[in-house]
């Protein structure tokens, strides 16, 4: 009876645990990923900006010489 009650127990555990364990995954990980990947759009935008300004700054100085 006890190996019985052991044998059920790991096997009905994990089915209930497991959906839990990935909804929290997910709902913790996709903000993460979401701020990562705003932040990675925002670094490549200024960074565009940046090079924009530079090669207005160089045409200009050109242009007065």
């Amino acid at each position: 009876m006890k190996e019985v009650e052991l044998n059920h127990s790991p096997l009905a555990l994990p089915d209930k645990i497991i959906p839990e364990y990935k909804q929290t995954i997910i709902k913790e990980d996709l903000p993460r990923t979401d701020e990562v990947f705003s932040l990675q759009l925002l670094m490549i935008g200024f960074l565009i900006l940046v090079l924009f300004l530079l090669t207005n700054v160089g045409l200009y100085k050109k242009k007065a010489e």
